[in-house]
């Protein structure tokens, strides 16, 4: 009970910010944090920055402040999506940030971005509707007038969650 209560790595925010939303990934042993910073404005949806760590010793790799507004790390533990203010979606190598892929996405907000088990699939949830795009090219597979996305693990279909409450399964080929 006692190492549990205890800490792995410490990864101090820049200032005062909030801590949005984190993400493991084992593969890259690191961690990426999207903090919140509400000095700059009281939107907590204005000023959002990424600031990846080592796990272990907690070292700050890298940040990325560019306006954007969510990320999520693919399952292939390796690769990093984040979505823009002005809805553009870039696909980064974890590592590093280098940006591996940039394309146009919606000019709704970005609410989440959920990936496929294998990594090809990349879902983008909007206020109004969910795109399915590859993720090597970010061409546009499938639209949806929903709000949330889910993959199932097997790989074979995804749920679609819509605002009125109605859910549907669909296959994913």
């Amino acid at each position: 009970p006692d190492f549990c209560d205890q800490p792995i790595c410490f990864a101090d925010p820049p200032g005062s910010p909030n801590t949005w939303l984190m993400e493991i990934s084992v593969t890259e042993q690191s961690i990426a944090f999207v903090y919140n910073d509400l000095r700059y404005s009281n939107d907590p949806n204005i000023y959002n920055s990424i600031r990846v760590h080592r796990l272990g010793d907690g070292e700050l790799l890298y940040t990325i402040e560019e306006g954007l507004r969510t990320m999520a790390l693919a399952p292939d533990g390796h690769t990093l999506v984040m979505a823009t203010q002005g809805g553009e979606l870039q696909t980064r190598q974890l590592r590093d940030g280098a940006i591996l892929e940039s394309y146009a996405g919606y000019s709704a907000p970005v609410m989440g971005i959920t990936f496929s088990p294998d990594s090809d699939i990349v879902a983008v949830e909007y206020l109004d509707k969910v795109v399915l795009h590859h993720l090597s090219d970010g061409a546009v597979l499938f639209t949806y007038p929903a709000t949330q996305v889910a993959f199932a693990p097997n790989q074979e279909r995804f749920a679609l969650g819509y605002a009125a409450g109605r859910m549907e399964l669909r296959h994913l080929q």
